[in-house]
């Protein structure tokens, strides 16, 4: 067993393979970008609220952006996995309430942005040196939830 040996919960440290000729094979070379760190992230709400009636409404909006980003260090399974695509996201709502009762009318991702939110291989094991996949060949990408319209209630006691 060799230092920072993920098999056994030991965190990997040094990029380098010990095993390879003279030591020269780099999984992942100085400078190279981490993963799952997009180049930027932002998001912007806005909110107004205002009498309605005898009630409190509001309308709000949100707006969620990420660049694209890698999802591993290594550069030989970034090879195998490729790279998340930048996405945007809206959020949507408006209701009403008094002080006992509340009603929200909501859509989630009204654009039904298929946003990938991770990229993953059941077992993305490239044989050192090589570059050469032993298993794994085909990545699984989780998507950020589709449109969602939904009502909300809300009753204060």
């Amino acid at each position: 067993m060799q230092p920072g040996d993920p098999r056994y919960g030991e965190a990997v440290t040094d990029c380098d393979d010990p095993d390879a000729p003279d030591g020269t094979f780099v999984q992942a070379p100085i400078g190279q970008a981490l993963p799952v760190q997009p180049r930027f992230k932002g998001n912007i709400v806005g909110r107004s609220e205002f009498p309605l009636g005898g009630f409190s409404a509001h309308v709000q909006g949100a707006i969620v952006y990420q660049d694209s980003a890698w999802t591993d260090l290594r550069t030989a399974e970034r090879a195998l996995l490729g790279k998340q695509s930048a996405y945007t996201i809206v959020d949507l709502a408006a209701g009403i309430s008094n002080d006992s009762y509340g009603v929200e009318l909501f859509v989630k991702n009204a654009f039904d942005e298929r946003a990938e939110v991770a990229r993953y291989t059941e077992c993305g094991v490239i044989q050192p040196g090589t570059g050469v996949p032993l298993c794994g060949l085909q990545p699984y990408i989780v998507t950020y939830l589709p449109r969602t319209i939904g009502v909300t209630f809300t009753k204060n006691f």
